[in-house]
């Protein structure tokens, strides 16, 4: 029984795991891209109000579109390698999407955030497979420099996912979002994602909740075996 118990706890831990890709962060380092594909994001030279897209185009690749946008700031692009500022002086939430592309290595510079440690950083991505991008899920770190300068970040995929957007989130707010760089050579187009399998903060409670009831309930075998 001990046996059978302890397999199912590590059943539904490599399910939990299997259904998500992942993404490896890098803070503070810039991870070389290789073999000449690197290509810095260029803004348009434009200001948008909050909500809105300020575009951005990848050299070599007119097809993608980037959507540079900020739920609380109005952003200003200053045309060429991507250096974006807010209105106010102070970014406190960025965005960046390439509707119907991923990415798989990317590298960015929340340059002088006011408060350190104060970076939030959130991905999202899933794996293109047939009709839809599969097992999509997302990852979150926080992190920022101490010297409250260069904070540059990279990151990248693992196992095939591509990453559908990148959030950077400070509640002290940065000066800049520059330096965005992109591995021309992993730039996918993807399906949609399978709205069927995306998984519910409820759906995922619920799961942690029953790992926790049959984790209880095998401390509670071997207590009684012993």
């Amino acid at each position: 029984m001990k046996t059978r118990l302890i397999g199912i706890v590590l059943t539904i831990v490599v399910l939990v795991g299997s259904a998500y890709g992942d993404a490896i962060f890098y803070p503070l380092q810039q991870i070389p891209i290789g073999g000449g594909n690197e290509r810095v994001i260029n803004s348009a030279r434009d200001t948008v109000l909050p909500t809105m897209p300020l575009l951005g185009t990848v050299p070599d690749a007119p097809e993608v579109m980037v959507h540079f946008t900020s739920t609380t700031d109005t952003l200003s692009g200053g045309g060429g390698q991507c250096c974006i500022t807010a209105q106010d002086g102070l970014i406190n939430n960025i965005e960046i999407t390439w509707p119907g592309f991923g990415v798989k290595h990317i590298i960015f510079n929340p340059f002088k955030p006011r408060v350190n440690g104060d970076l939030i950083v959130t991905v999202s991505f899933c794996t293109p497979q047939g009709e839809f991008c599969v097992d999509p899920g997302f990852k979150t770190l926080k992190y920022g420099a101490p010297t409250g300068n260069q904070n540059y970040m990279t990151i990248i995929t693992v196992d095939g996912e591509v990453l559908t957007s990148v959030r950077v989130e400070s509640a002290g707010g940065f000066e800049e979002f520059n330096q965005v760089r992109v591995d021309r050579s992993t730039i996918t187009s993807i399906p949609p994602i399978n709205p069927d399998v995306i998984p519910e903060p409820t759906s995922i409670m619920l799961v942690g909740s029953g790992l926790l009831v049959v984790t209880q309930a095998i401390r509670r075998k071997l207590k009684d075996a012993s």
